[in-house]
């Protein structure tokens, strides 16, 4: 089982874009959430120094968690 690796993010050249890249022994899990093309939400929570992926139709997806800064006014995505 590996649901927890390293890895590391990635400059684009070409633009301020970053990238993150998932093992494949990471995606090759059973218990691994996400397809390729699957719409996600990336929060930053800047207070716990962490990024969350969160997949569509989570509970906590666009802003319906409670404690998602997005919900608070921090940042509103359009």
């Amino acid at each position: 089982m590996v649901l927890i690796a390293k890895t590391k993010i990635v400059q684009s050249r070409n633009a301020r874009t970053q990238y993150i890249v998932i093992p494949a022994d990471m995606v090759a899990d059973s218990q691994y959430p996400f397809v390729g093309g699957e719409e996600v939400e990336i929060v930053v929570i800047p207070s716990e120094v962490k990024l969350e992926i969160r997949k569509k139709g989570a509970e906590n997806f666009l802003g319906n968690d409670l404690k998602d800064p997005l919900k608070h006014g921090k940042t509103k995505k359009s």
